[in-house]
């Protein structure tokens, strides 16, 4: 251990990695630094993978110990670098559990209660990330990064103009590391009109110290003063795109120069795009779907589409639903459906799946863990997603069906009970059919509410009028074919 210390201050982590390793080998079952110096090791190497599993050992020979109060202090670092490890994997709904728990064990660990709030905004859940993070920069007020997501989760909340004065401080506290930042300060005081302030934060941007070449806050300085009657006139603005094109060769400021040489200005050209977009997307849908297509089925089917792309689960085949788990438990923890998550959706990059999770925590946890126990019904998850993956409609319905005999007593017989069925389209129209707002179908006489049904009768029910999702799921399948 000596020996591995030593070579890791002077930066030689691979040598100290085998001093590491050996002394983790040699170490009596009670020891936990061995394990906990090896992950940091690791992590330090890039080898993350390997860091989780020595920090995982750790925990695991702390929680067999009879004598816990030995490791009091080293328990907050273990699940705060194991929290590390799990986000840089992409992993947030696990590694918030480890940023809980060592802000539980460390009340005063500040650092945790801020990754702790940055992955909490990251999965959606903004009332939380607001409360971890006021934590964070009480505990300690000049903490820059703490400052920059609080005002990030004010600003989802739609509170941040309130409180836009105190948020300043994070980057006075940091200027240089939180450039960023102040671009989001500079387009929210755009969009809220403040045009001379929104120019002076671009001006702050485009500084030698902070990001001199930053050539999207040169163009929106011009464009802010332009707004607000500060240029001179039109071609200032278009002598400045031309320039910046010639530097960057962006693809995006052809159009811009295009659009202000020809319609007499890019910023209502592009409002006059939009507008008729919003009024027009309507009009085209109908056209390709027909006039069988009812708007309120468009509106849900667009829907559903948009939470397809944005999750990926358009691509992943249904049939892996059945390979992943053949006997789920039926209430597991939802760090633990983020790891299938992770297995299904392996095509996505670390970004992409970032937002998939987010997106699955918001529309679909939200419903399954309504009392937020951070325990979901897996049969549950697994049907409500079997919808929009990819496969014919047959065996996407036969796919939820099977989730559904997973977890019911009768699974032998091939036959689940009707309740459940009814349960279960009610809780699909909840999550997928945001135009429609929440309805309580579920009518059950007493003689039914045992009555058992087979797949021909589940999909009776999925295919019945009055559930509406047979229409919209046909409606689906024609925009991914098209």
């Amino acid at each position: 251990m000596a020996i591995a210390r030593t070579l890791d201050d002077y930066k030689l982590h691979t040598e100290a990695l085998q001093s590491f390793q050996r002394a983790a080998d040699l170490s009596p079952i009670d020891d936990v630094w061995p394990h906990f110096r090896l992950g940091n090791c690791l992590y330090l190497l890039g080898r993350l993978n390997e860091a989780k599993v020595s920090y995982m050992l750790g925990l695991e020979l702390a929680s067999k110990i009879t004598n816990s109060n030995r490791w009091l202090e080293l328990l907050p670092s273990l699940h705060f670098n194991l929290g590390i490890v799990l986000q840089g994997e992409g992993m947030l709904l696990s590694a918030s559990e480890h940023y809980r728990e060592a802000a539980i064990l460390c009340p005063t660990h500040y650092q945790a209660l801020k990754l702790l709030g940055s992955a909490l905004l990251g999965l959606g859940e903004y009332r939380a990330a607001k409360k971890a993070l006021e934590e964070a920069v009480l505990l300690n007020p000049k903490y820059a990064d703490g400052h920059c997501d609080l005002w990030s989760v004010l600003h989802a909340l739609g509170v941040a103009k309130r409180v836009i004065w105190k948020f300043n401080r994070a980057i006075d506290l940091n200027p240089t590391r939180h450039w960023d930042t102040m671009y989001k300060f500079a387009r929210l005081f755009e969009y809220f009109g403040l045009e001379f302030r929104a120019a002076e934060m671009y001006l702050r941007i485009m500084g030698i110290q902070i990001q001199p070449n930053h050539w999207q806050a040169q163009v929106k300085r011009t464009i802010s003063l332009f707004k607000a009657g500060e240029s001179a006139d039109a071609n200032n603005l278009l002598w400045l795109l031309w320039e910046v094109l010639k530097k960057t060769n962006r693809v995006q400021l052809y159009d811009t120069i295009a659009y202000k040489k020809n319609q007499g200005g890019h910023l209502s050209t592009l409002a006059k795009i939009k507008k008729g977009l919003a009024n027009g997307v309507d009009v085209i849908v109908m056209k390709a779907f027909g006039k069988t297509a009812r708007r309120e089925c468009l509106a849900d089917a667009l829907h559903i589409r948009d939470f397809q792309r944005i999750t990926g689960l358009h691509r992943c085949d249904v049939s892996l639903l059945n390979k992943e788990s053949e006997e789920p438990e039926k209430s597991i923890e939802k760090a633990a459906i983020e790891v299938i998550l992770r297995k299904l959706l392996h095509f996505l990059k670390l970004e992409a799946f970032l937002r998939a999770v987010k997106a699955v925590n918001q529309q679909v946890f939200s419903v399954l863990d309504a009392t937020s126990s951070g325990r979901v019904d897996l049969g549950m998850f697994y049907a409500f997603i079997a919808p929009i993956c990819a496969g014919e409609p047959r065996n996407r319905k036969r796919a939820a069906f099977d989730a559904l005999l997973w977890r019911s007593k009768n699974k032998g017989q091939g036959v689940i009970r009707k309740v459940d069925a009814l349960i279960y389209m009610r809780y699909l129209r909840l999550i997928y059919f945001p135009s429609q707002g929440y309805s309580d179908q579920l009518v059950v006489h007493v003689e039914e509410e045992n009555k058992m049904i087979s797949f021909p009768e589940f999909l009776q029910i999925f295919d019945d009028d009055q559930w509406r999702f047979y229409i919209i799921l046909n409606t689906l399948m024609k925009l991914e074919t098209r």
